[in-house]
């Protein structure tokens, strides 16, 4: 038999959604994934995007609205940032890559669920999609993160907790969840730390916040790619999500792009050189990628309390922008007219560091 149109492998959100609308167009598609059932843990939240939320809505995965956040940094208390609109969706993913794969399988694609490595033979357009799996084996290309379903007392439903760790480069969260009143998605993650220090960074963190009235009825681990390369095509090969570096490295977040990316992939199939068309559809999102590595990186390199100090003292509307996936060079600009004083000292400290 000759090679499928498209050969996709790994099928996360990003993978499965390039599966479906790829299947749905007519061409030909063979995908492949490890497991049956989609299970990474992560925080559940997607950026509110136009571009995916009618795909999001049709799977019927929603199962709650956050338009308020918490920003902890460590040193420094916490301040509130009011959306007055939906900022994130919490979802369920195993639910959402579901329904992805079930679009894709009813429009004829093929799905073979076998570990698989991305190579120009598979297909006439290759697609990596194994979004961190595609970093594992490449040394502090990750971090490990810890993630718990936790039963409390009370959690506000709208209300969403991120907790920058600078002394440890440590991020930490609570989310409301889509599995019900009262128990929220929470975890975290540290650079260069083994998964048994993690777990204890996040039950630390949780008994600070809500002493010892909680319980933990679900836990998991799984890497963040947030340090390998951004490399949206390797050797011919189309990546997507992860797979591909592309990814906020400085709060973790994903979803967003894995799906825009994806998105993006299938577009370029109807150009004459699919791979050439997909560099030029998904550079706004490298040069996203880049700068929030840059951000991370300058970040770690300078002493804790100063960095703590410069991320506290951001202006709301560079949080508020940052949290609704909006980050550029113009909103640090922006940012740093709002607080010179600031601004001048986060410039110096972004412009010694490297992407």
């Amino acid at each position: 038999m000759g090679k499928p149109d498209v050969a996709i492998v790994g099928l996360g959100p990003a993978g499965s959604l390039m599966a479906w609308k790829a299947a749905e167009a007519g061409y030909n598609v063979k995908a492949y994934d490890i497991q049956k059932t989609y299970t990474k843990p992560c925080g559940d939240a997607i950026i509110v995007k136009e571009e995916y939320e009618d795909l999001l809505r049709k799977s019927e995965s929603i199962d709650g609205i956050v338009t308020r956040h918490i920003i902890e940094v460590s040193g420094y208390g916490s301040r509130i940032i009011e959306h007055g609109s939906p900022a994130w969706y919490i979802v369920d993913k195993t639910r959402l890559v579901g329904y992805f794969r079930e679009q894709a399988l009813s429009h004829g694609a093929e799905i073979v669920y076998e570990a698989m490595n991305p190579n120009v033979e598979l297909g006439n357009v290759v697609v990596d999609a194994r979004g961190p799996y595609a970093h594992v084996a490449v040394k502090d290309s990750y971090i490990m993160t810890y993630r718990v379903f936790v039963k409390v007392d009370s959690w506000d439903s709208d209300t969403a907790l991120l907790s920058f760790e600078t002394e440890k480069s440590g991020l930490a969260w609570i989310f409301p969840s889509y599995r019900g009143e009262n128990i929220v998605n929470a975890g975290g993650g540290l650079k260069g730390e083994s998964l048994s220090r993690v777990k204890d960074y996040v039950k630390n963190f949780l008994k600070k916040r809500f002493g010892n009235s909680f319980e933990i009825i679900e836990e998991k681990a799984a890497p963040i790619a947030v340090y390998s390369e951004v490399e949206p095509v390797t050797n011919g090969v189309i990546r997507i999500g992860e797979a591909g570096g592309l990814i906020n490295s400085a709060g973790g977040e994903g979803i967003r792009m894995a799906l825009i990316s994806a998105l993006h992939a299938f577009n370029s199939l109807s150009h004459e050189d699919p791979v050439k068309a997909y560099l030029r559809l998904v550079k706004p999102l490298v040069k996203e990628s880049l700068l929030t590595r840059r951000l991370l990186r300058s970040v770690e390199r300078v002493e804790a309390r100063r960095a703590s100090r410069l991320l506290y003292n951001l202006p709301d509307v560079f949080w508020r922008e940052f949290l609704r996936g909006n980050m550029s060079y113009l909103l640090l600009f922006k940012s740093f007219i709002v607080k010179p004083r600031i601004g001048v000292e986060a410039l110096r400290v972004l412009l010694s560091s490297r992407s």
